[in-house]
């Protein structure tokens, strides 16, 4: 899900969830459930400030996308977030997009990358966020390791905060970063990179 900002920002946010998530009320109007994540809500900021939105869907093991763009709004209802919640949680909010241009695009970029060919899947990688944060910040690599750490669990790291003693310098690029005032442990949102200097709460 792509949206733009009024003053220019574009960002682009992963949606996924089971098939039929997605509701399409009628020939020109969908709804998407908005569930828990980063917490950032960047893509919410943008629509409430433009309203402009585009969406690409891919299918398992389907060549072609659907691309949609238009407009969009959010809602609260209690009523529509619970038919649009899961395992008994409604939505968190509902984002009802009116499109204005809808189309499949060819399969030309998915052939070419074999993405849906296991076969020809590169190795599994994980992301080292202790790595980033130490480089930024200047510190060592036992404190970007005591960071990756936290990730090696089986829980997703998306949209939960966690606590950890942390070498000075890396909490004091955090705080710049983040506004965080803490003192005694820093609580990373894993968060970097430009996206983090927009002035959003």
């Amino acid at each position: 899900m792509a949206t733009a900002g009024r003053d220019g920002p574009i960002e682009v946010s992963p949606k996924g969830d089971e098939p039929g998530f997605v509701r399409v009320e009628n020939e020109t109007t969908v709804l998407l459930p908005e569930r828990a994540g980063n917490n950032l809500a960047f893509g919410l900021q943008n629509i409430i400030e433009t309203g402009r939105i585009g969406v690409i869907f891919l299918r398992p093991r389907t060549g072609e996308t659907l691309r949609l763009s238009g407009r969009a709004e959010i809602f609260d209802d209690a009523e529509l977030l619970a038919t649009l919640g899961k395992e008994g949680r409604p939505a968190l909010l509902a984002i009802r997009i009116h499109i204005e241009r809808c189309y499949f695009h060819c399969a030309r970029s998915v052939l070419r990358s074999k993405l849906w060919q296991p076969e020809h899947w590169p190795e599994p990688k994980r992301i080292s966020f202790g790595k980033v944060f130490a480089a930024r910040a200047g510190a060592d690599e036992d404190q970007a390791a005591k960071i990756d750490a936290l990730s090696r669990d089986t829980r997703p790291i998306c949209g939960r905060m966690v606590e950890v003693d942390c070498h000075p310098q890396i909490m004091g690029f955090y705080k710049k970063l983040c506004g965080s005032t803490s003192t005694s442990s820093l609580r990373l949102p894993f968060v970097f990179g430009p996206a983090a200097s927009h002035s959003r709460k």
